[in-house]
């Protein structure tokens, strides 16, 4: 590892170089000892024997990548988040990541469970509901497959995968964190991955009748494949200056 003024500079040299935050190219040099692109995950273990103790800390950092199903290419972020984050801090998150505006519902289905907001209104009508606000990450570590789903009209599915833990976090860095991605967002309410694909479609033809309404509608700077790590990062540094209370209200619902 270079020397920590040398190792400053090749950060530095790193970020001009890929747009990446401080962070995120402080971590990607911490994992190679030196510059390396945007490519596997970071090594993190989860050791075995005595380890498994330590691994209990509330300090334990998770490595998750989440991934709009049913969309090629895919459509994906890689994130680290303390153990002890619950699903309802997941969701802001995701929200961030991603660049959803938290404008529908959204629920966790979890090994055939349902974690959401639980709504009194409807609690008769609804499936048996689990508050998000009392489950972390920590608690579901077992679990073999995390959905998460946003605005049931669209029906965005996200699959979450935990990747891989960390015993302690790095104490110079403030979590969440986006490590990685791939391609941008859909555009919310542009009718779910049916109504993306043929967006596309139409973006892709200049000459389609309908071009011009849908690139003023989705505006000039939308590019599809692009991943602006640097406009999450500014999303995700607001979201980090919020209270860390895991009991907050529900979002804006439309």
């Amino acid at each position: 590892m270079p020397k920590n003024g040398d190792f400053k500079k090749l950060v530095r040299d790193r970020m001009a170089k890929t747009g990446e935050s401080y962070t995120a190219a402080r971590m990607r040099m911490v994992r190679s000892g030196g510059i390396v692109e945007n490519g596997p995950p970071l090594s993190l273990a989860l050791p075995s024997g005595k380890g498994e103790t330590e691994a209990a800390d509330v300090s334990a950092i998770y490595q998750l990548k989440i991934t709009i199903v049913d969309i090629e290419p895919a459509i994906w972020r890689r994130v680290l988040v303390p153990a002890e984050t619950t699903l309802a801090q997941l969701h802001k998150t995701i929200q961030a990541v991603f660049g959803w505006w938290d404008y529908h519902l959204h629920q966790y289905v979890i090994d055939g469970r349902r974690y959401a907001l639980p709504d009194p209104e409807y609690a008769d009508e609804l499936p048996a509901t689990i508050d998000e606000r009392d489950v972390t990450l920590r608690g579901i570590l077992g679990a073999s497959t995390i959905v998460y789903e946003y605005d049931f009209g669209d029906d965005w599915k996200h699959l979450v995968q935990i990747e891989s833990v960390a015993v302690a976090g790095d104490p110079s860095i403030t979590y969440p964190v986006c490590t990685g991605g791939a391609r941008a967002c859909p555009r919310e309410d542009c009718g779910g991955t049916s109504g993306y694909a043929r967006l596309l479609e139409i973006l892709g033809d200049p000459m389609h009748e309908e071009y011009r309404e849908m690139k003023t509608w989705v505006e000039k700077k939308y590019d599809p494949e692009k991943f602006d790590l640097v406009a999450i990062e500014r999303v995700l540094r607001k979201l980090r200056k919020r209270p860390a209370g895991s009991r907050r209200g529900p979002e804006t619902r439309k």
